[in-house]
């Protein structure tokens, strides 16, 4: 009888722990694993981690988020990022768009026919190192890249990265969906503390969306 409750009650404690882990699992999934349905009302998704606030969503032909466009009408992929760190001066790297495309930024999949394709064009990101502000002024960096139209193309800097212009997509249900580490370089505040990074993620977003 002694043994069976000593059972019970390491059971009981085992099962309390297993579950405090799985809540904080499922907090920790809300926050770096976002996706919007096809009829959701907000199709917007936004986050803030480590005082980075990240918002993606799809822009409709008049830069209105949206999830749900008519045949031949040109879409665009939006991300958005503000430091909200006062105390630490933020960089982004020259070939952060290329990086992110290839983590999926852009990409446009069926469910029944696999990826159709990325408005991204390969292109060479080997130049010298060179960076550009997160911080400050420069505190907000938005970048717009468009499916079809590349009049509609906005980068607050010279990133690195090409874009191909692709066909308009058939009536039908599509997804795209991104999963990237963001780094952000730290610079040294004198020539002794050398570099340094701050990573964050992976973040997962995915928006599902129609053409009709």
């Amino acid at each position: 009888m002694k043994q069976s409750g000593l059972f019970l009650f390491f059971t009981g404690l085992m099962c309390l722990f297993s579950c405090a882990n799985d809540s904080l699992q499922n907090t920790d999934d809300a926050q770096f694993k976002k996706e919007v349905l096809l009829h959701d009302d907000n199709p917007v998704i936004e986050t803030v981690v480590d005082d980075i606030r990240f918002k993606f969503c799809l822009l409709d032909k008049d830069n209105v988020p949206a999830n749900s466009f008519k045949v031949g009408e040109n879409f665009s992929f939006c991300l958005e990022m503000e430091n909200q760190q006062d105390a630490i001066d933020l960089k982004i790297v020259k070939d952060f768009i290329y990086e992110l495309s290839v983590d999926g930024f852009g990409k446009v999949i069926s469910p029944t026919k696999g990826v159709i394709g990325n408005p991204f064009a390969e292109v060479n990101c080997t130049e010298e190192f060179r960076t550009f502000p997160f911080f400050g002024e420069d505190k907000l960096c938005k970048i717009v890249i468009p499916w079809i139209d590349r009049e509609r193309l906005f980068s607050p800097f010279p990133f690195c990265f090409g874009i191909s212009p692709q066909p308009a997509l058939a009536k039908g249900v599509y997804y795209t969906e991104v999963s990237h580490e963001f780094s952000f370089y730290v610079p040294p505040k004198t020539p002794e503390d050398g570099w340094s990074w701050l990573h964050i993620g992976p973040l997962t977003f995915k928006i599902n969306f129609e053409i009709n």
